[in-house]
Formats: structure tokens, sequence, C-alpha cells
């Protein structure tokens, strides 16, 4: 079933994002500038391009994404695909140690409870994101 998820992400990332599609690209631009912006300020920022976007953890020059959406229900504002990520993205993509993903875990988890008195809620989801599931 690994493979067969990793097959299909491969088949994602490769025929949807490195198409020709001019909006696709414009996309991928719009996200390498955000990115270069928030990669030397530690800690969470969040962009959304649409409905979805990325939680980003910065950490002494290392950065993770985090897929992440609105919700489509009343009981949650947004939904954050956090086991999805097992990876630093930047500078160099490399595994995540599972202390590492524990830590990054623990912070989003204080930090969204700190959001919940502004009125917003959020679920931290086990699930990988659809596109990534069959």
């Amino acid at each position: 079933m690994k493979k067969l998820i990793a097959y299909i992400k491969h088949l994602w990332d490769s025929t949807i994002f490195s198409s020709n599609n001019s909006h696709l690209q414009e996309l991928n631009k719009d996200i390498a500038i955000y990115e270069d912006k928030i990669i030397n300020t530690n800690g969470f920022s969040v962009k959304y391009y649409g409905r979805w976007g990325y939680v980003y953890y910065v950490e002494n020059g290392n950065m993770c994404r985090i897929f992440s959406e609105y919700s489509g229900v009343p009981e949650y504002t947004i939904l954050i695909a956090f086991e999805a990520h097992d990876e630093w993205h930047w500078p160099v993509k490399k595994v995540m140690t599972s202390s590492e993903k524990q830590e990054i875990k623990l912070k989003l988890t204080a930090l969204t409870g700190k959001r919940k008195n502004e009125g917003l809620t959020i679920l931290i989801q086990a699930l990988k994101p659809i596109r990534y599931q069959l």
C-alpha cells in the first residue's frame, strides 16, 4: 500500500505541477517566492492558495510544509494533514526523525489551542490528504 501511495504521489507531482499549464506555473512561482521570504524566520506561518495551502514550520534554516485546507464542516475552521508530512522540505529534502516530528506536532498543537480563543477551530488530522489516498 505504501508503494502505491508513493506512486500516486509521484504521478500527482510529476503530471500536475510540472505541466505546461500557466496557472500551475504561477502557483509554483508564488509558493517559491513565499518560501524564500520565510526561510530565515523561525516558527510557524500559513499561506493559502484558495481553499488549500500550507502550514510552514521553519527551524534554523530548515523548513517543512504541512498540507492544510479550509474545512467543509461547521465543527472545524481549518484541517491540517499533519501525518502527510515527514520530511524537511528545505534546503535539502531529508526525512525527519520521529523526535523532530513529535516536537513540531506538540508546538503546532499548542499554537492551535491558542487560536481557539480567537474563534478558530483547528483539527490536526491523522489522515493524509485525499489526493494521496485511493
